[in-house]
């Protein structure tokens, strides 16, 4: 609902608005009414916008949870690589523990789903909030055996405190981040439930984060992130008008409908007899069109004289709503750089090479919202996570640095769906095959798993086979590599 401070509707719908309902708010797509240009300029319009447009708009809604529902097929998970291979697993442990039972301080969500809440966030509002806290000093509904967890906030909390809240006088406030005269954020500011403003510092005395901001600048100097949505909103809106005529349309087409007609001479009969009243006084008036009956089965009509009747045959749906839909669609895809093909499956009308095109742009605009997540979210969080599993002595690290400790952890994001798996592991084969990459990369890219543990498991599996006197049917044989029987392919061919 987006009401100002007297519970009226807010000033960017004034006069625009046409249908209010207290309980949910305002439709903007009552009677083809759109807010003014001017709130472009304005971060907390453009936040209510979004809100709005995600709320009411169901292709927004759509594009925005497929995009999110895509970029976190699989899990976010960790490899550890600082030479001590108990060390690795003992540090894993902890992580994979915490990060599915004790990351978030409500309780609800492990680090997967704070993922996705983030992103989505981040899609619709351009950026994400979120606090590190102590769960053990009653800012946690779970009590945790670590020292960090996650609290989110909504971006829509984020703004300047009021005039009565005491703030700083030598520092700027942007929309709730108070920054230096240097540009560097210092502290947010948030409204909180009870309407008062309180502020975190962005940082603690060690130099840990206290404050995540998820957002990729594209400007220098950049305090907040852009909301995509209101570049397209226009666009959202006439697909939503049209979408509601052809339903409408639709409907009305289903019905059996019919017309009472009157031909001139009929016309001027009727008037001189004065049986009826056509509303006219010469014989040159086009025929009379009588409102649209309805009719239902079975229902029987007495027409007067010279009255006919022609059924009402509306031409929907209209053969330009396929693609009036797609190229609206298309450009809402383009303003978060994916293709609607991709997000919504689209392929009939594609052949394999722009099909394939589409998907390898679309997988790395998700790759890099992955690598967003995991820059400005996971490896933050994840180095004061580790900070405090040394200080509170639950590892033990020897004579090694904390530093060294930080840069020999490795996050790797959900994998894409391969396009045809057939082909794509041949290439890898074959890259492998020619050095021009490697077991990890290539591991990494079509499973999305750590290389030494498919060694580690492979090598385990060739044991146990060894073991039980078992071969393995797809090892392969350097006297016959293509498996045919017969002579080895090593003696050659003839002709005859």
């Amino acid at each position: 609902m987006i009401l100002d401070s007297k519970g009226n509707p807010h000033k960017f719908w004034k006069n625009r608005a046409t249908q209010y309902d207290p309980n949910i708010g305002i439709n903007p797509y009552a009677n083809q009414t759109a807010p003014d240009d001017s709130i472009i300029n304005d971060i907390d319009s453009q936040r209510m916008l979004a809100e709005e447009l995600f709320a009411n708009h169901p292709i927004i809604k759509a594009v925005i949870n497929n995009i999110v529902s895509h970029a976190s097929i699989t899990d976010y998970t960790i490899t550890f690589d600082t030479g001590n291979a108990d060390l690795d697993d003992e540090l894993k442990k902890h992580w994979n523990r915490w990060s599915k039972k004790y990351i978030d301080t409500t309780g609800k969500w492990n680090l997967n789903q704070l993922c996705e809440i983030n992103l989505r966030n981040y899609l619709l509002y351009g950026e994400s909030f979120g606090l590190a806290v102590n769960p053990k000093f009653g800012t946690s509904e779970k009590p945790s055996p670590y020292d960090i967890a996650f609290r989110g906030v909504s971006p829509t909390r984020v703004k300047n405190p009021s005039n009565k809240t005491k703030r700083p006088s030598n520092r700027t406030i942007k929309a709730g981040i108070e920054i230096d005269n240097y540009g560097v954020a210092r502290r947010l500011w948030m409204r909180g439930n009870n309407g008062k403003f309180n502020s975190v510092p962005w940082t603690d005395a060690d130099n840990n984060p206290l404050v995540f901001h998820i957002m990729e600048p594209t400007f220098f100097d950049q305090t907040h992130g852009m909301v995509p949505i209101t570049t397209v909103y226009r666009q959202a809106l006439d697909l939503s008008i049209f979408m509601q005529s052809e339903v409408k349309a639709a409907v009305n087409s289903s019905q059996i409908n019919i017309i009472a007609t009157m031909n001139k001479p009929e016309r001027a009969n009727a008037i001189s007899q004065g049986n009826i009243n056509v509303g006219g006084n010469t014989v040159d008036d086009p025929p009379i069109y009588k409102p649209i009956i309805p009719v239902n089965p079975g229902d029987m009509f007495q027409l007067l004289p010279g009255e006919s009747i022609e059924q009402l045959k509306l031409d929907r749906p209209n053969a330009m709503m396929e693609p009036f839909v797609r190229f609206n669609l298309d450009i809402i895809c383009r303003c978060f750089n994916v293709d609607y093909k991709y997000i919504f499956a689209e392929w009939q009308d594609s052949n394999y090479s722009s099909a394939r095109l589409a998907a390898l742009q679309t997988q790395g605009q998700l790759f890099k919202l992955q690598k967003t997540m995991v820059n400005r979210f996971i490896e933050p969080l994840t180095d004061y996570f580790i900070r405090t599993l040394v200080m509170d002595d639950k590892v033990d690290i020897g004579n090694m640095d904390i530093e060294d400790i930080l840069d020999s952890y490795t996050i790797r994001t959900p994998k894409m769906p391969l396009i045809d798996p057939s082909k794509e592991a041949a290439t890898s084969a074959l890259l492998i095959e020619k050095n021009l990459s490697t077991h990890e990369r290539e591991i990494e890219r079509l499973n999305g798993e750590d290389y030494q543990d498919i060694f580690s498991q492979l090598g385990r599996e060739k044991e146990m086979l060894s073991e039980n006197s078992l071969t393995d049917e797809n090892e392969i044989n350097p006297d016959n590599p293509t498996g045919e029987q017969g002579r080895p392919a090593s003696e050659g061919s003839t002709r005859s």
